[in-house]
């Protein structure tokens, strides 16, 4: 894979600490004596006679049956494990001692700290209040976007980023696909609808949840459905827009038909292109001056899903009942993996599941490192590609870590539900920058 100057900080600082082990497979084998009792019988005598057994295990062995649990099989050469004390900043911390957060939803958060949350209102606790905000993971100072006493009133996050959140508002709770998108301008502290998506003959709007839109260069780049052939039942052909709004001079423009999913990449944005005659797929790339270009063909691959950060397309792919050894004739997936592409387009395996039922979301890269979302709960890790390294948090518990990342660090939520369901807490429980 490709070789870039290993930079990052966190890495400078963990190996300094003495906590952490690197395990690779070229190291000493682990030798384990095994006492195995025979009883001998020699006409009316017995004796019993001890043998010994040298059972060789490998640390990659021992790294996957302990920190793995033989559910997932990791295709990297170096492992470090890594205790809390090199862990960069603070290891555990509440978010707010004094503040119950029972109700409250996390996602998404700045390279300044500034983590968003919604919470929703609760009729059978009498709590109508809902809530938009952020909350700054350093200074503990929150910020409310938007708030009232409406149960009717929903939000969905979409996007942050240092300057701008984007979320979804939906107006009937009967209905939640009754929604429309705003801006919300953090230095001046305005809200803007930008978009009301397009509703069918019915008043309806096709879809509540589309791909996440994104902002570069002072656009917001996000798709709209315009169509759903009905006729052929759930399987019918879906014809959705890319669009582009222009934060400054708010107009909104058409950039591509039957195109998906934008997303950061390598100064500009990438996303997915279905062909004319739907025999083909793309993804496809914008520059800073508007120009588009093919990046790859993407038609014969079997992704699951593809998301794109900094110079990085990664990608999740599905596993079928003979990567398990299983014969139940099943035909759908039943684990997953995931991997990503280098520059010369090579697909770089991370990481997949070997037992039915382990899925592996999806690898989200920052700049540097990329973000495992597990399923089920597993070990917080994450993997840096410019040293081709897995980090797992060995002293972790396995206690749903639930990992949040952007460009300059990633952190784990852990949630401390001890005192009871109205006393939940969340914790900063590992905080790592990059």
């Amino acid at each position: 894979m490709k070789k870039k100057l290993f930079i990052i900080l966190f890495a400078i600082f963990l190996t300094a600490c003495s906590g952490q082990n690197n395990i690779t497979d070229n190291e000493t084998n682990i030798t384990k004596i095994e006492n195995i009792t025979e009883t001998q019988t020699d006409g009316s005598t017995e004796t019993e006679v001890i043998k010994s057994e040298r059972v060789i295990k490998s640390r990659r062995d021992e790294i996957n049956e302990i920190y793995l649990q033989n559910n997932y099989q990791a295709f990297i050469d170096n492992i470090e494990l890594l205790d809390e004390e090199c862990i960069y900043g603070e290891t555990s911390r509440e978010l707010l001692s004094h503040e119950p957060w029972y109700g409250y939803g996390f996602d998404l958060v700045d390279n300044e700290g500034n983590l968003c949350f919604i919470k929703t209102a609760d009729y059978l606790r009498n709590d109508m209040v809902h809530q938009i905000g952020y909350y700054n993971i350093f200074n503990e100072e929150i910020v409310i976007i938007e708030e009232g006493e409406d149960n009717s009133i929903s939000y969905a996050i979409q996007f942050a980023n240092s300057d701008y959140i984007i979320f979804s508002k939906s107006f009937d709770y009967s209905n939640r696909n009754d929604y429309k998108m705003f801006l919300y301008d953090k230095k001046t502290f305005e809200i803007t609808e930008y978009h009301e998506p397009t509703k069918d003959p019915d008043g309806r709007v096709y879809a509540k949840f589309t791909s996440p839109p994104c902002i570069f260069d002072g656009n917001i780049f996000f798709n709209d459905i315009i169509d759903i052939d009905y006729e052929h039942g759930y399987g019918g052909d879906i014809f959705i827009n890319l669009l582009k709004y222009n934060i400054s001079d708010k107009t909104t423009v058409l950039v591509d038909t039957q195109a998906t999913t934008p997303m950061l990449y390598n100064d500009g944005i990438a996303y997915i292109k279905q062909s004319d005659d739907k025999e083909s797929v793309y993804i496809n790339f914008i520059d800073k001056n508007g120009v588009i270009s093919t990046i790859m063909d993407v038609s014969d691959k079997n992704y699951q899903r593809v998301t794109c950060r900094g110079d990085e397309i990664c990608f999740s792919y599905p596993l079928y009942e003979e990567h398990i050894g299983g014969n139940s004739g099943y035909e759908g997936m039943v684990c997953s993996g995931v991997g990503y592409l280098d520059s010369d387009g090579n697909e770089i395996k991370v990481m997949e599941g070997i037992k039915r039922g382990q899925y592996i979301d999806e690898l989200v890269f920052n700049k540097n490192i990329g973000v495992f979302y597990f399923s089920e709960k597993s070990y917080p890790m994450y993997y840096n590609l410019h040293n081709d390294t897995l980090y797992i948090l060995k002293n972790a518990q396995l206690n749903g870590y639930y990992p949040i990342i952007c460009d300059s660090f990633i952190l784990y939520l852990y949630i401390d539900e001890s005192g009871g369901e109205q006393q939940s807490k969340y914790i900063i429980k590992y905080l790592d920058k990059s």
